[in-house]
């Protein structure tokens, strides 16, 4: 977390930047910021990009049928071809009913993806209630 020297020759010590934006340090934290980025945005929500963003929060209150989960499968694999294509998507689960909590009117969205052939396997779990989308889960694996 600490990087200590400077070029004069007299030790400082530097902090990694903690805030409301914090930096992203690897190849994998921005990918993970851009792939949260763009399943978060609805499509014509970014200025100048109309088509950047997945309609999440339109699926809530569809019927669960096999054309929901293959239609917006489809879409989140479009999105992440066009605009994120060094992402590896490995699997995408979608469901509309909480296996622990019980909760209706909810969509959970898993994502198992690699950044590279030589990175991690990272899973994001995004869940939305038709007004707000957020993440809630996010796990490495190696």
């Amino acid at each position: 977390d600490h990087v200590s020297g400077s070029a004069s020759g007299t030790n400082t010590t530097t902090r990694k930047i903690i805030g409301k934006f914090p930096l992203s340090y690897t190849t994998e934290e921005q990918a993970l910021s851009n792939l949260k980025n763009l399943l978060l945005t609805y499509p014509g929500e970014r200025y100048m990009q109309p088509t950047f963003g997945v309609r999440i929060k339109d699926r809530v209150f569809e019927q669960n049928t096999p054309e929901l989960i293959i239609g917006l499968n489809r879409e989140i694999q479009d999105a992440i071809g066009t605009w994120l294509p060094y992402i590896i998507i490995k699997s995408i689960k979608i469901n509309n009913e909480d296996e622990y909590q019980n909760l209706t009117n909810y969509l959970f969205i898993n994502l198992e993806f690699k950044v590279t052939e030589q990175e991690a396997n990272q899973t994001i779990t995004l869940v939305s209630n038709g007004e707000q989308t957020t993440t809630v889960d996010v796990t490495t694996t190696y």
